[in-house]
């Protein structure tokens, strides 16, 4: 199963990061240990970062060489959006390249956002007449592209929002359960020692 991260300057680390590891901790725990797989799972991730530039600096000084450049996101099964102050100048200013990324995903493949990455996905038009969520900073923001919902994270037929940057952990979780049942779920928290209200 394919994911992509979506890397754009300034965005918040951790609103990737978090993300992907839990996926990458499932592979490690399927490896290690051996952790069984319901038989209608899909094959285990496969994480890349797609980049808007060569070399990306994020929002805390992080320089990432993305796996691939902006391309169509047609064979990746989840995509995620981070967010960070590089989101809400692509919500003031747009960024055309990246939004048209945005609208190759398939209609029946997973589109998600951390934080203030739902302001891109807003202003990609994906967010009409759904619910979302974001950083509490951004409510009054993205009011006015849609329903905003203040849970930590928010699934709303293909898409799925998270709020503020550590819920990046929780939305990494929630495609782990998603896709690889909870059992799976809670043997990553377990690794991770993850203690969020939402997963003692």
């Amino acid at each position: 199963m394919r994911v992509a991260l979506l890397v754009y300057p300034d965005a918040l680390e951790i609103d990737f990061l978090g993300v992907q590891e839990p996926l990458c901790a499932l592979k490690r725990i399927h490896a290690d240990d051996g952790l069984p797989l319901p038989s209608e799972a899909p094959g285990l991730p496969s994480v890349e970062i797609i980049g808007t530039e060569k070399e990306i600096r994020c929002a805390n000084g992080l320089r990432v060489i993305p796996d691939r450049m902006l391309e169509p996101l047609t064979d990746y099964q989840i995509v995620v959006v981070p967010g960070g102050r590089g989101a809400w100048k692509i919500e003031a200013e747009g960024h055309p390249a990246l939004l048209d990324c945005l609208q190759t995903v398939r209609p029946n493949h997973l589109l998600c956002s951390v934080c203030t990455g739902a302001l891109i996905l807003a202003k990609a038009g994906f967010l009409k007449g759904r619910r979302a969520t974001t950083h509490r900073r951004a409510f009054k923001i993205l009011e006015k592209y849609c329903q905003v919902v203040g849970e930590r994270v928010v699934e709303d037929g293909n898409i799925i929002t998270a709020g503020g940057e550590v819920s990046a952990i929780d939305l990494g979780l929630h495609l782990v359960e998603k896709f690889y049942g909870r059992e799976a779920c809670w043997a990553v928290a377990e690794r991770m020692e993850y203690r969020s209200p939402a997963w003692r």
